[in-house]
């Protein structure tokens, strides 16, 4: 996924935010969703992911980015959403 990891790179400058990155190198999105269920972190993730379902993580849709022609997706842990998840969902999810 190296075109998604520079398009939500770009998006993440545009916005003057620096996200802190756990784990670089890692295109399969079922291991994206293997680090999110150990508790690794975070992801964005295509909206495809949704069609898989990893036990403990929740995929939950944001908003369209007018300057992209992404559709993503944010992954989490379902019992321990931290504080900056929260702060993240109020800013990016519909």
């Amino acid at each position: 996924m190296p075109g998604l990891h520079a398009a939500v790179t770009a998006l993440f400058a545009d916005a003057g935010i620096t996200p802190r990155i756990a784990q670089r190198g890692v295109w399969l999105v079922q291991t994206v969703l293997g680090l999110v269920a150990a508790g690794i972190g975070l992801a964005l993730v295509p909206s495809s992911a949704a069609t898989l379902r990893r036990e403990g993580v929740t995929i939950r849709p944001l908003q369209e980015h007018p300057k992209s022609r992404l559709t993503l997706s944010a992954i989490w842990q379902k019992n321990t959403p931290p504080v900056t998840l929260q702060h993240f969902l109020s800013v990016m999810a519909p």
